[in-house]
């Protein structure tokens, strides 16, 4: 791997210094020859400076590729014109030059060592247009002296800068410490929003209905002029899975905010509850989960006398059920005897009835009654009774009964006789009295000693044939009891207390002896025999007992004791020697790590348990240890600390581990800190984005890949002409380092948008004597008298106030020439031809009243539109004023006393002192296009005029900014050519500034040894290498 590493190295330099050794003319499109000469296009040529090339370089001359056609065609057409064009080279070479611009602003903003420049372009006369393509003028074009800058709020001047007094910032300590604004997320908002944001002032965020936020609400201006924390989002809310019905389906538009989801149901059932339900901004779904149904029928109403069965489908009164109906017996079935439910909800059929099966009606029988309280319907009865001293024979009662659809009487018809009671016996163990048997008489019963009567001791023979109550028993006094004596006592008398018989039928209270546990004479009384009371062990107890014969004491270990060895039983029993049996009970303590497991016996705790020292423990003693959970005695389950503990205090991922847990770092460019292990320190961060001048910067951060991006946004008025819109990206995939440094391209300024001028161009012939022979004064003069007709005649004025200007006046004798630019030569000489120009000026957009044009809108960017189209329509006045003054279409009257006549207004005269100049007739032409323009060093971008940024430049003559070519520079705005870089300094394309030759072949090295680490690391990082430039 390292040899790979090293070829890699080799190889990417070779490379870097081949392209800087070629640099030079690739970059520039220019073309070198084999006798060094490198031929580039004029706009080019005015870009470069003479300036020494380093030792080992090729020495290249720079000639310009130029083209005299007309110039040559007139040298071949006449020798005679080589006079003229001589005159003409000196009267050029002295008017070559445009007058010196104002000088620049001092190209440091404050501080010692700037410089200010003033320029001026070749501009020579209309009448050298053909000269100039071919001459160069003298002298310089550039001038740049010394200039410095005083600082702001009492700041101390410096080198390019300032050294600022306590409370202000900034490169001239033009800014007091305050902070940008803190930003607004996404589907939220921040109060307060507006500036200033001053030390101390807390922001709040909040989200729209349906977002939530995510990070802090609450963000503080700090001393160092950043707010704390990191910018908040707003995620859109998720209400998750809506959840489906038994026997049902769903169908959702989306889980999000303000989704919804419909429900439906499998054939047989139907929907109860809502059919549709809305993600809301609280995260839940309105309403509830609805339910599918089956459908149901209804209980059908009940049979009356009948039976009403389910005999197939689903079973309930439900979709597909099927009911089957039968009568009860003595009923017949009118209807349907099967009905099924439908999927319209209703049963099929019709609901069937049970009627009734009907007896006839009955006589009394003789010296008797029938009684049909209940009818004579099925299944009723009949009773019959007989009068008093009559005895029914046969049946008592017949039921209505069923013979088909017909009713019949069960049984016969009975009949009443004479009553009889019969002897009605003698119980055993006593004495009856009375021997009439029938009806009115009575018989009188008592029982033997030792026996109690029981039911009535006296009977009597009732009307129905019946003993008035049924024979008496005589049973004998039950064990404990006893009874002297023959008579009808209905009970026994109790054995004194404490004492018993031996056997049943006792006739005498001798007959009570004491009980067992007791002592004393037969028949009492008795006194009861007791041991002495027992104390409990140490660590230990005895269940309640009492101490009489029999009686048995329980003794007990307190928890986590066990018995004694020489514990012989747990148990006493008192005896009946008034003593106690066993000997001493005795409890032991369980060791550390132990626990009782019966009465006897101690166990080692479970595993991963222990007593945490303790002895004299039960199960439940025996807790988890250290880093698990479970019920005292276990299982023991590992604690998982990352779940549980909200992560275990850990900055960023936490890991568990058997018994306990770790914290990691999965942040690229984290660490864990050397002292609070559960902490991420930074290891690797970007440095701080920088604010561009006349603008600023929105910057994002993303926490979970450490990555910042910044956008450049400018100050109203203002343009980032470099790469609008675009993002800088810096973290881990480019090693830490901002986007637009590995692409070497800073970040430059924000500069000044204005809003191009419009103009049009016209031209207008004079005659003249001899227009060679006019001075300078006269040509001066004939512009002014040009221009004052203009202004008498309103052109450039609306309402008393100046709109556009009359400029650019030129005056040139003897050619005729048009727009269409094919020029004719006229010897002449009394031809003096005009040409001038109608233009707006350009506006700086923070300037325009966007209010006028946009119903009060700020964003002038979306109404520049309206401006031109104002000032477009506003030139075509002044089009139509020029045109009705050179070139009229109304009418001049002439009046007599027959008629009138018109005849056309002429084109004004000029007068030059005691020159009268009439115009050409039909020489006047004006450009019906309008052109958009910008001031010098500026380029039409849309509807603007921007200018040419710090490392472009603007060729004269040229429409687009330029990037400056590798090898040179430029540092200040709006210019029309590039600086070459010192000896031993280099630059790329487009540069600001030069750097130190050295300095890039060690950033490069160490780029790709960076890379290559990386590489190593991560394989797929090979796309970060290709991303160098």
């Amino acid at each position: 791997m390292e040899a790979f590493k090293l070829q890699s190295f080799l190889l990417f330099l070779a490379a870097f210094l081949l392209v800087l050794t070629l640099i030079q003319a690739e970059d520039t499109g220019a073309t070198i020859t084999e006798d060094d000469t490198m031929f580039v296009d004029e706009a080019e040529a005015k870009a470069y400076r003479p300036r020494r090339v380093k030792r080992g370089w090729r020495r290249i001359r720079i000639r310009v590729k130029r083209i005299t056609g007309e110039e040559r065609k007139e040298e071949r057409e006449s020798r005679s014109e080589q006079a003229r064009r001589d005159e003409l080279n000196r009267f050029c070479t002295a008017n070559c030059w445009s007058q010196w611009t104002p000088y620049s602003p001092c190209s440091v903003q404050c501080g010692h060592g700037g410089t200010r420049t003033r320029t001026r372009s070749k501009a020579p006369p209309a009448r050298c247009s053909g000269w100039a393509a071919g001459h160069n003028c003298n002298g310089p074009s550039l001038e740049r002296p010394g200039c410095s800058v005083p600082c702001s709020n009492g700041g101390t001047p410096g080198n390019a800068m300032c050294s600022c007094s306590p409370g202000f910032i900034g490169k001239c300590c033009e800014t007091k410490v305050t902070c940008q604004h803190p930003g607004r997320p996404a589907h939220g908002d921040v109060t307060p929003s507006a500036p200033p944001h001053d030390v101390g002032t807390r922001v709040t965020y909040k989200c729209e209905t349906g977002y939530r936020l995510q990070g802090t609400n609450t963000r503080t201006c700090q001393a160092n002029g950043q707010f704390d924390g990191s910018l908040p989002t707003c995620s859109l809310v998720d209400c998750g899975d809506p959840g489906t019905p038994t026997k049902g389906n769903h169908s959702v538009t989306a889980t999000t905010y303000q989704g919804t989801v419909s429900y439906s149901c499998s054939t047989g059932y139907k929907v109860q509850g809502d059919t549709t339900r809305t993600c809301q901004a609280d995260g839940t779904w309105s309403g509830e989960l609805p339910q599918c149904q089956i459908i149901s029928c209804g209980a059908l109403p009940g049979l009356e006398n009948g039976v009403q069965s389910h005999s197939g489908g689903p079973p309930g009164n439900v979709y597909g059920g099927e009911m089957t109906f039968s009568c009860n017996s003595g009923f017949y079935l009118q209807g349907s005897r099967q009905r099924k439910c439908q999927l319209s909800g209703q049963w099929d059929g019709t609901q069937p009835t049970c009627e009734p099966i009907v007896c006839p009606d009955l006589t009394d029988p003789q010296f008797g009654t029938a009684s049909t309280p209940q009818g004579t319907r099925f299944g009723s009865k009949v009773t019959y009774t007989c009068d008093s001293g009559y005895m029914l024979q046969g049946d008592a009662e017949r039921t209505c009964e069923a013979q088909g659809i017909q009713g019949v009487w069960s049984g016969s018809k009975p009949q009443c006789t004479p009553v009889d009671c019969g002897d009605p016996g003698l119980p055993q163990n006593g004495v009856k009295t009375g021997s009439d048997y029938t009806f009115g008489n009575e018989v009188n019963f008592q029982c033997q000693p030792g026996y109690f009567l029981q039911g009535s001791d006296k009977i009597t023979c009732t009307a129905s044939g019946q003993w008035s109550a049924k024979l008496p028993n005589c049973s004998a006094c039950p064990l404990n009891q006893y009874k002297p004596g023959v008579n009808s006592r209905i009970s026994c008398v109790p054995c004194p207390e404490n004492s018993h018989t031996l056997d049943g039928a006792s006739t005498d209270v001798t007959q009570c002896i004491c009980n067992y546990g007791y002592e004393g004479p037969a028949g009492g009384p008795c006194s009861e025999i007791r041991c002495p009371a027992l104390n409990p062990p140490d660590h230990g107890s005895i269940a309640a007992c009492q101490t009489a014969v029999n009686d048995t004491c329980t003794f007990q270990c307190d928890p986590g004791y066990i018995f004694g060895t020489e514990s012989e039983s747990a148990t006493k029993v008192c005896k009946i020697d008034a003593t106690w049996t066993g000997g001493n009970v005795t409890c032991l303590e369980c060791p550390v790590n132990t626990y009782k497991s019966d009465p006897t016996s101690c166990d080692s705790c479970p595993a991963l348990t222990n007593t945490n020292g303790t002895v004299g423990n039960v199960i439940s003693g025996c807790v988890c240890d250290g880093g698990y959970r479970g019920p005292g005695g276990g299982p023991c389950d590992d604690i998982d600390e990352c779940v549980e503990d909200n992560g275990a205090g850990c900055n960023q991922t936490c890991e568990n581990t058997p018994g306990s847990y770790r914290c990691l770092c999965t942040i690229p460019g984290y660490r864990v800190h050397p002292v609070d292990s559960t902490l991420c320190e930074v290891e690797k961060q970007c440095s701080v984005f920088g604010i561009p001048e006349n603008g600023g910067s929105v910057c994002h951060h993303e926490f979970l890949t450490n990555t910042d991006r910044c956008q450049v946004k400018c100050n109203k008025g203002f343009e980032y002409v470099e790469r609008t819109n675009a993002f800088e990206v810096c973290g881990p995939a480019t090693n830490w380092q901002w986007s637009y440094e590995i692409n070497k391209t800073p970040v430059t300024g924000c500069v000044e948008q204005f809003f191009p001028g419009v103009e049009l161009e016209a031209e207008i012939a004079y005659f003249v004597d001899d227009c060679v022979a006019l001075t300078s004064t006269q040509r001066r003069e004939a512009k002014q008298a040009l221009v004052d007709i203009l202004e008498q005649r309103g052109v450039c004025k609306q309402n008393g106030v100046s709109v556009c200007n009359i400029s650019d006046v030129q005056i040139e004798c003897g050619p005729q020439y048009s727009f269409g630019g094919v020029r004719k030569r006229d010897t002449s000489g009394n031809i003096l031809w005009f040409r001038f120009k109608i233009k707006t000026q350009q506006k700086p957009s923070i300037d325009l009243d966007c209010t006028k044009y946009c119903n009060g809108s700020e964003n002038c960017g979306e109404c520049a539109q309206g401006y031109m189209t104002e000032t477009e329509n506003m030139m075509n006045n002044q089009q139509k004023e020029v045109q009705e003054i050179f070139s009229p279409v109304g009418s001049q009257i002439n009046e007599t006393a027959a008629n009138v006549t018109e005849a056309p207004i002429p084109p004004p005269v000029l007068k030059i002192g005691t020159l009268v100049l009439n115009p050409v007739p039909n020489s006047f032409k004006m450009d019906k296009n309008m052109s958009v323009s910008c001031e010098d060093v500026m380029e039409v971008r849309g509807t603007s005029c921007v200018p040419c940024p710090a490392g472009r430049y603007l060729p004269p003559g040229g429409s687009t900014c330029h990037k400056c070519p590798p090898g040179t520079f430029q540092i200040e705005t709006q210019q029309t050519f590039c600086l070459p870089c010192p000896r031993g300094f280099l630059s790329l394309s487009g540069a600001s500034d030069c750097s130190p030759l050295f300095k890039i072949i060690f950033d490069f090295i160490k780029h790709v040894g960076e890379l290559m680490d990386s590489i190593n690391e991560n394989e797929d990082d090979i796309s970060s290498l290709l991303s160098l430039k």
